[in-house]
């Protein structure tokens, strides 16, 4: 007889790209292994960073996002960009716009220098876009995008000259005519290594028909400025952040990241490049036998071992008590205080007091940041939108932003007054300090009742909402 063990791995090697092998075998103790069961992720780390392959299909619908069909040179006579790709021209047009270089880096990554000199002669800030796209992607409202594109200043004040830093990332809401109506820009900065920068937008303005991203530079009034660039794989995807890059040359293209077969061999849709690191996670199994003993034991030593095996089955709640899913409901109060949750109310819905407990230490390590409030909204049964103050046209105050938060229903419960304090409260705890917002809130609510939305500024000021009942 034995004992079947099933075991859980996170972050387990894989291997390292070479640039042409797409096929691996799970690995369990640095060597290939037969025993995995179930492989839940696949992760690759690279210049990029750490990203979750997907099993699902993923698309980049910049038609040329290959940097390497550019020709160097001075725009628009010799230098030419990718196709499709434009750069501002009017006021900009007897500016030193180049094309200074393009190759690859030493781990395969595309990438083309581009630079920008010139002084702004009026007195009115202008605006210059390397844009990727000749037109809009086709985008209908209410749809969530993600651009995002890896950028590095190699030359030049990318200061001097500029209303703002390098502004980055911009991706805009476009009409059927493909006039903006409304943009967001990814965070401001001048990153001195090759960075992949990205935004994520939900499509609102009533217009839109499309969408476009491009690299902004915002001159100031009499601005000299002159600064190169060096940017490498735009990528525009239907998704709710940025996934691992698709090259694409002369039309959009959709890619699987990974599939497995009957033995799990992992068959990737592309080669990793060269350094790139994978990792797995996933479950293992093996039979263990019920007797470590050799033939040869004695009767002694066999009994001694029974009686030990005996000692070591006893049935223990300790796992069900840490893990906020199987915890009791009356000791999740001692489970929460236990990982450091701020706030607790015995009147929340259970799932919502068990959700609570799981992101606690997850918001704890991100305190202070978008993203920690974003963790704490989930955790409450929430979606959130997150405007901040520089990615508003025009640019709103320093060190605000706006909250946007749809709550409904949790466990049947009507959202009311004091949960949505609640939720406030929450954000004022996990916020920067210094950081003010403004919060509109929308509720979701089941079953013949009307959809209401209110906004109030989110400090403290209460919100007066009436519920309509459709007989």
């Amino acid at each position: 007889m034995s004992k079947r063990i099933t075991r859980r791995l996170i972050n387990e090697p894989v291997g390292i790209g070479d640039g042409s092998r797409s096929v691996f075998a799970p690995t369990f103790l640095g060597k290939p292994t037969r025993l995995a069961t179930e492989i839940t992720s696949i992760y690759r780390r690279d210049w990029r960073g750490r990203l979750r392959l997907s099993r699902e299909l993923r698309h980049n619908l910049l038609a040329n996002s290959d940097v390497l069909t550019s020709v160097v040179g001075t725009i628009p006579s010799i230098g030419r960009l990718p196709p499709g790709w434009s750069s501002s021209s009017g006021a900009f047009a007897n500016w030193t716009r180049h094309v200074v270089a393009k190759g690859l880096l030493p781990d395969g990554t595309p990438y083309i220098d581009y630079r920008l000199a010139g002084k702004n002669t009026g007195p009115v800030e202008r605006l210059f876009n390397l844009t990727f796209q000749a037109t809009p992607v086709p985008a209908a409202r209410n749809s969530l995008w993600t651009a995002s594109v890896g950028v590095q200043v190699i030359g030049g004040d990318p200061v001097t000259g500029f209303s703002d830093p390098v502004r980055g990332l911009v991706l805009g809401e476009c009409n059927a005519n493909g006039d903006y109506l409304a943009t967001s820009a990814s965070g401001p900065g001048n990153p001195s290594a090759l960075q992949r920068v990205s935004i994520t937008r939900k499509l609102t303005h009533p217009d839109v028909a499309g969408i476009k991203c491009y690299i902004n530079l915002a001159v100031a009034p009499y601005g000299a400025v002159d600064v190169t660039l060096r940017v490498s794989q735009p990528q525009l995807e239907p998704a709710t952040g940025p996934t691992a890059y698709i090259p694409t040359r002369g039309g959009a293209r959709s890619i699987t990241d990974y599939a497995l077969d009957e033995r799990m061999q992992i068959a990737l849709g592309e080669a990793p490049p060269v350094g790139a690191v994978l990792t797995w996670d996933g479950t293992i199994a093996y039979d263990l036998p019920d007797s470590l003993l050799p033939p040869n034991a004695t009767r002694l030593e066999r009994l001694a071992e029974a009686a030990i095996a005996r000692s070591t089955a006893i049935d223990s709640v300790v796992g069900q008590l840490w893990n906020p899913t199987t915890c009791p409901e009356d000791l999740l109060p001692w489970l929460a205080w236990t990982v450091s949750v701020d706030t607790w109310r015995n009147t929340w819905p259970l799932a919502v007091k068990r959700a609570r407990v799981a992101n606690s230490l997850i918001v704890q390590r991100r305190k202070g940041t978008a993203r920690s409030i974003a963790d704490v909204v989930n955790s409450f049964g929430g979606a959130v939108e997150i405007t901040e103050w520089w990615q508003t046209t025009p640019r709103g105050t320093p060190h605000t932003f706006s909250l946007t938060l749809t709550l409904g229903g949790q466990d049947g419960e009507t959202t009311t007054a004091q949960y949505v304090d609640d939720v406030i409260a929450e954000v004022n705890l996990t916020k920067p300090v210094r950081s003010h917002f403004t919060f509109t809130q929308g509720i979701n609510l089941a079953g013949r009742v009307g959809v209401i939305a209110a906004a109030r500024v989110g400090i403290f000021v209460r919100l007066q909402a009436t519920e309509t009942t459709t007989p």
